[in-house]
């Protein structure tokens, strides 16, 4: 063969196989890390009044609250500093502690579907694919997700393990959804979109809480917290949780072989030692274990053998924030953490350890101008152990980040038009210097109206994959149209030094309508530009070592470009205090090319992966003071290219109060089918897909 001859594989879509069943070990270290947690929990003496009383949450019940009250929620992801929902000059979305109760969803990755705009997809019991205006997958690599300022953003695969971060729903404060760049304050990779997680101060969950829920699918989630004053200044809670999901169904019907279940404990403390200063301490460990099915890619016929996983993992952290009052409109805060986390599956074995600080400082820089800065360093620290699938060279590396921030909030015309600019410079161990600039413009020209616009520019910058990971990818049957060769070949995606970061230059445009404290309306288009996306090129081809099958490199690269643009809309209707309608529609289109003639495979970056509509409406409903009823549809188109076809789902849940300290819910969610599905295979790995079981469940909650 000549040197200069490329052999040119396309993907084939793996085979519905049904592997044999798991068998599903034992949980004794879940309750082991129960009882280590619990006996290690710092104890303390109180009053007679602190152990008979239960304090007040100092937070307003958003049940309570109209939609203009709403509006005016304080957000702070998109400047980093306290400002009104209404006000915020990017596409925002808050999900409500009251959103995620009464939608009846049972994990943080369900809880997202509230947030229009997003693309959520379940691939089975315990794998999501979730992400913002596009490239959707297990691992979606242009989606920064927090918790309390703590990423979660794992550098091997450039994602979320979403199974991982399975909190308590009750501790959650609220979510903030931004879509679009948020890279000029949160740094590289967030590209399409930042989540942030922010959970209850331990002064707003006082007294005890304990439920327990029971459901065809969701067979057990069993959670606790207990919460207490230290004095005047000071507040605890610790909170453990176990649940055990069970398996949903593949495509012939029979077992999906995916169950999940696991466990947490953890701890926070919140402490004012003086007027000016606030203290916060929070720890927390997890175990848990997720069945896979995969098929793993062979080159003997049928060249696909199916593939039993078991992903066993667990990791805990500890972050603490200090926050000081410089004056009525200036402050200092230092945040750090430490995160610790293992997984050991039949692909790779990998521990990670994270250590992360970060310094932030806002003043008024003149009367009209507020200044924030900051200064950041991170630590990433990784070993894996190599088997005879997945290779990892260097097996050990230590990634250090450095950044700092500027960001100059000016008001042009008072309580009308206000300009934010705004820039981060990184520093990274793969593309080395990175400058992302934002500049946001705000204008309100009537009390009921605002507009908004944005330029940003954001980077992705490279994982641990695409440099240094090597794992067989698929197989090409011999003689077929895509190998003329009399033999299999085996593809191979090999990571490569090479590989720079993708870039995003993105212009967005919003507009917020409050018609009345019934009505609101919120819209926002964007067009996004891409270049250098991740792309898969074929290297040359060799024989194995046995000469039975011929070994094709698919090289990561930077060969493709692309745009995205769409409409997101949401609004809200409450003509009653006891009534609430909430719909949501999104469209988009993905279109990638290449940037050069080189041939290119594109199995790692696909523009179908992400529905061009999707639409949700919910109905919350009071039917009296003590009775609830909540109706949540939802549309999402099709997937040609992964074989998913459109669905509908709908969720009912009907909610007890029959005291003020004990609720009864009897819920139902996908009654509309048996079952459906909403993704296939990842980018990386060949999962066998998962159909999406409807699930009937009761849950009680007892505050004490």
């Amino acid at each position: 063969m000549k040197k200069e001859r490329v052999l040119q594989i396309a993907f084939q879509k793996p085979p519905a196989i049904r592997p044999p069943v798991l068998r599903r070990r034992s949980l004794l270290r879940i309750a082991a890390l129960y009882s280590a947690m619990l006996i290690l929990l710092p104890y303390q003496s109180y009053s007679a009044k602190q152990q008979s009383s239960q304090i007040e949450s100092s937070v307003e019940d958003l049940t309570q609250l109209g939609l203009e009250d709403l509006l005016n929620i304080q957000v702070t992801s998109v400047s980093k500093t306290p400002e009104n929902l209404n006000d915020a000059a990017a596409a925002i979305y808050v999900i409500s502690q009251e959103d995620i109760r009464r939608s009846g969803v049972n994990s943080v990755a369900e809880a997202l579907r509230l947030a229009p705009g997003l693309q959520v997809a379940r691939i089975d019991s315990n794998k999501w694919a979730i992400s913002a205006r596009g490239f959707n997958d297990r691992f979606s690599n242009k989606l920064l997700v927090m918790i309390d300022g703590r990423s979660i953003y794992t550098s091997m695969f450039s994602g979320v393990y979403w199974d991982m971060q399975d909190l308590i729903l009750d501790d959650i404060d609220r979510i903030e959804v931004i879509r679009g760049p948020g890279a000029a304050l949160w740094g590289a990779n967030a590209v399409n979109g930042v989540i942030h997680i922010i959970t209850k101060k331990a002064a707003d969950t006082q007294g005890g809480l304990l439920s327990a829920l029971a459901g065809t699918e969701d067979h057990n989630i069993t959670q606790f917290r207990y919460g207490a004053a230290l004095g005047e200044d000071a507040s605890y809670r610790f909170y453990g949780k176990f649940f055990d999901r069970d398996h949903f169904s593949n495509k012939n019907g029979g077992a999906a072989d995916d169950e999940w279940s696991g466990g947490r404990a953890g701890f926070r403390m919140d402490w004012a030692p003086s007027p000016q200063d606030e203290l916060m301490l929070q720890t927390s460990l997890y175990t848990g274990e997720a069945k896979t099915s995969e098929l793993l890619p062979v080159p003997t016929a049928p060249y696909w053998q199916p593939f039993l996983g078991d992903d066993d993992y667990y990791g805990g952290f500890i972050l603490t924030r200090w926050e000081r009052e410089l004056s009525t409109n200036s402050s200092l805060s230092l945040q750090t953490y430490y995160d610790h986390d293992r997984r050991d599956n039949s692909f790779a074995d990998t521990t990670r350890h994270t250590f992360n600080i970060e310094l932030e400082h806002d003043f008024p820089l003149t009367d009209r101008q507020e200044f924030t800065w900051g200064l950041g360093y991170r630590l990433v620290a990784d070993d894996n152990d190599d088997t005879d699938i997945f290779m990892v060279s260097p097996s050990s590396r230590n990634d250090q980040l450095i950044n700092a921030f500027i960001q100059d909030k000016i008001s042009l015309i008072e309580d009308a038009l206000v300009l934010t600019l705004g820039n981060k410079f990184e520093h990274n161990d793969y593309s080395g210097f990175e400058i992302q600039p934002s500049g946001r413009l705000s204008w309100s020209p009537h009390e009921q109206h605002r507009l908004w616009g944005a330029v940003s520019r954001a980077v992705r910058t490279p994982s641990r994959f695409e440099h240094d990971v090597r794992f067989p990818l698929f197989p090409v049957e011999p003689m077929s149209g895509r190998n003329p060769l009399p033999i299999p070949v085996l593809a191979f995606a090999e990571g490569e030094e090479a590989f720079d970061a993708e870039d995003l230059l993105a212009y967005e445009l919003g507009y917020r309508f409050l018609a009345s404290d019934q009505f609101t309306f919120d819209a926002a288009v964007f067009y996004h530009q891409y270049k250098s996306l991740r792309s898969g090129t074929p290297g040359l081809l060799t024989l194995s070592g046995d000469g039975l099958y011929g070994v094709a490199p698919i090289l990561a690269g930077n060969q493709l470009d692309g745009e995205t643009y769409g409409v997101e809309l949401a609004l809200e209707y409450a003509p009653a205090e006891w009534s609430r309608w909430t719909l949501a529609y999104t469209w988009m289109d993905i279109q990638l090319h290449l940037d050069s003639g080189n041939p290119i495979i594109d199995v790692l970056s696909d523009e179908n992966g992400t529905p061009h509509h999707q639409a949700s409406l919910r109905h919350s409903l009071d039917i009296s003071e003590n009775v609830e009823l909540d109706l949540w549809l939802r549309y999402s188109d099709q997937l040609p290219n992964l074989g998913v076809p459109s669905y509908v789902t709908l969720d009912v849940r009907l909610g007890w109060n029959p005291s003020e300290n004990f609720e009864l819910v009897v819920g139902a969610q996908n009654i509309l089918n048996d079952s459906h599905q909403e993704f296939s295979r990842s980018n990386f790995f060949a999962a066998l897909p998962s159909e999406i079981d409807r699930q009937a469940y009761v849950k009680a909650t007892w505050t004490f």
